[in-house]
């Protein structure tokens, strides 16, 4: 019970309402903390979602351009269906999240985490 005193003294608390003032300041002060926190999270999970994004596109864009200028795009297309899908998901996700002056820009990105 003495140390509790002495720390209210501390920290020239006096009364009850005044250490129900301060524990009310401490857990506003708690939660708007872990609302930051939370924001941060989420905006590290978003820009890691992007970065994800702009590296398939980058990545699988010759093998789309190729499909789209190929002769033979049925046969193209069977051989790269995977890359062509993953391309478009990628281009899909990235057409209403990001500028295409961006794409190319992945370390911008990674600055901003």
């Amino acid at each position: 019970m003495a140390k509790t005193l002495n720390l209210m003294a501390i920290h020239q608390i006096n009364s009850r309402d005044e250490l129900y003032d301060a524990i009310g300041k401490g857990n506003l002060e708690l939660t708007n903390m872990a609302t930051n926190i939370k924001n941060i999270e989420s905006n590290i999970a978003s820009t890691s979602l992007k970065i994800k994004n702009i590296e398939t596109y980058n990545r699988l864009k010759p093998i789309y351009d190729a499909w789209q200028m190929s002769k033979d795009k049925e046969s193209f297309y069977k051989a790269h269906t995977d890359e062509i899908i993953l391309f478009e998901a990628s281009k899909k996700a990235l057409e209403d999240s990001i500028s295409q002056d961006l794409l190319v820009s992945v370390p911008v990105l990674k600055k901003r985490i």
